[in-house]
């Protein structure tokens, strides 16, 4: 996901207010793949990212999602 890419939806829940985050929040605990539905470009696009465990078994998130640098104390 770019800068520029208009969310739409997210496993189904459409995204146009910011009040309805928490119940997508809620319901990504049981998820086992995000799919992200976005416009890029005036184009529509489903980026989908799997949810995987790693050998401890704990839920590992996928990369894209992770900042690019560590966050800087203020």
């Amino acid at each position: 996901i770019y800068a520029g890419d208009v969310l739409k939806s997210v496993n189904g829940f459409v995204i146009d207010r910011p009040d309805k985050m928490m119940a997508l929040w809620v319901a990504l605990e049981q998820a086992s793949e995000v799919v992200v539905e976005i416009f890029r470009n005036g184009q529509p696009l489903v980026v989908n990212f799997p949810i995987v465990e790693d050998a401890k078994g704990e839920e590992q998130t996928p990369k894209a999602w992770l900042p690019d640098t560590e966050p800087v104390a203020p």
